[in-house]
């Protein structure tokens, strides 16, 4: 199961255990004085979690439904959501009322506002309120957002405030704004690595590692020099690189799970048919001792099985997830690592020389990127910037094992003027 955390606050999605929980707050006038739904009957209340249930399910999620639990105490004191339509994402949230007042809102607002940005790559973020609102309207303003305009008579009230049509406000930021204002620690050259799920990953990460080592599936009799495990840490971050580029539109979690389960089912026995299939059963195994939910451990599961059928990549059918699994893939130990890899490769030979280094780059690396098989916009791009080192690369060695000797240097030498 997804989960965050901030300070004081944990989020994870709903459960149909909440409900009581929910219509603590679903339930209150006070808590909906201005909002456009309520107040709730406790069917009403569970017909919505069962809903928010049903959101977190889809895949890609496009609406985002967070229950929000106090630490200290584990009790459920509101919920959070993010909509997301193109690369822009709606940001609300509600708290129970004996925890106004207290900060709560202010964080999660913040969190809203680094999981739309720094974890989701959105390009815009937007927030809506009640005229009247003023608590809500200041807190928009504290984290950063910027009043956009009023909707006069838009929002259609539940008539707890006064009045059946209000005006409403739109508060908005945008990425550029918040990487100005975000701390540096959160916009470093680096931020874009899984702020929130980063944990969660490496317990993963490592454990495959260990099952590579233990059933001898991490390193090759034919590549000594390379380490299967590398490869999947690579090929993570070219997958989490090319989600970026698709912010909303790829359910990133299902896709850095299946990279790094994607070569899990190597062994030692240096088989290529059927690694997929035995991949998805070794996140199978440890799916069962963790708390993903069964529609997702399924979708993983025919991701890692069909990442080694490249003819997909071409199908109108194929997931996008699956896409740029197969994409990351492929971008991996190409380009500088393939030329580097054919460098090693020559250089375990008896009778290893430059030359024979040249002939192998042309003959693997060169001819392996000559056409650019990718598929999405940002890894042709990428492809295409390996076939260019490549073509620079060669034609320098090129150049310098062709280097001529300086002119006359094979030549006949004349008879001895003194021996004339």
């Amino acid at each position: 199961m997804i989960r965050y955390e901030t300070p004081r606050l944990l989020l994870r999605p709903f459960t149909e255990t909440d409900a009581p929980a929910v219509q603590a707050y679903a339930g209150d006038p006070q808590v909906l004085r201005f909002l456009c739904w309520g107040p709730n009957s406790p069917k009403q209340t569970e017909s919505f979690v069962r809903s928010a249930i049903e959101a977190m399910g889809q895949r890609p999620c496009r609406d985002i439904h967070l229950a929000v639990l106090r630490k200290e105490d584990g009790a459920l004191i509101g919920a959070c959501r993010l909509s997301i339509e193109e690369a822009t994402g709606k940001t609300s949230y509600i708290l129970r009322r004996d925890c106004w007042r207290q900060g709560y809102g202010t964080e999660l607002g913040r969190f809203l506002i680094g999981l739309g940005f720094g974890e989701l790559g959105l390009r815009r973020l937007c927030a809506r309120c009640d005229a009247d609102n003023t608590g809500s309207y200041r807190l928009l303003e504290k984290i950063g957002m910027r009043r956009e305009g009023c909707f006069r008579r838009s929002l259609r009230s539940n008539g707890l405030s006064g009045g059946h049509w209000r005006d409403e406000y739109v508060y908005g930021i945008l990425r550029e704004e918040w990487e100005r204002s975000a701390p540096a620690a959160a916009v470093g050259p680096r931020a874009e690595k899984l702020p929130q799920q980063a944990a969660r990953y490496r317990a993963m990460y490592r454990f495959v590692r260990e099952h590579l080592i233990a059933c001898g599936g991490e390193e090759s009799a034919a590549a000594p020099f390379r380490r299967r495990s590398e490869h999947i840490l690579r090929m993570c971050g070219w997958a989490w690189r090319l989600a970026r580029a698709y912010p909303g539109e790829v359910d990133v979690d299902s896709l850095m799970i299946a990279a790094i389960f994607h070569d899990a089912g190597y062994d030692g026995q240096e088989r290529r048919a059927g690694h997929a299939a035995l991949g998805a059963g070794v996140f199978d195994g440890y799916a069962q001792n963790t708390d993903i939910p069964q529609a997702q451990r399924e979708f993983i599961h025919r991701l890692i099985a069909l990442h080694s059928d490249k003819g997909l990549m071409r199908s109108p059918d194929t997931p996008p997830e699956l896409l740029l699994l197969m994409e990351a893939d492929l971008l991996d130990e190409t380009g500088a690592m393939s030329l580097t890899w054919d460098a090693l490769a020559e250089g375990a030979k008896q009778d290893c020389s430059f030359c024979g280094a040249c002939r192998r780059m042309n003959r693997y690396s060169a001819r392996f990127l000559s056409e650019n098989p990718m598929v999405t916009e940002a890894a042709k791009r990428l492809w295409q910037q390996k076939q260019e080192l490549i073509s620079v690369f060669l034609k320098a060695l090129d150049e310098d094992l062709m280097q001529p000797p300086p002119e006359g240097f094979w030549a006949q030498p004349g008879p001895d003027p003194g021996q004339a």
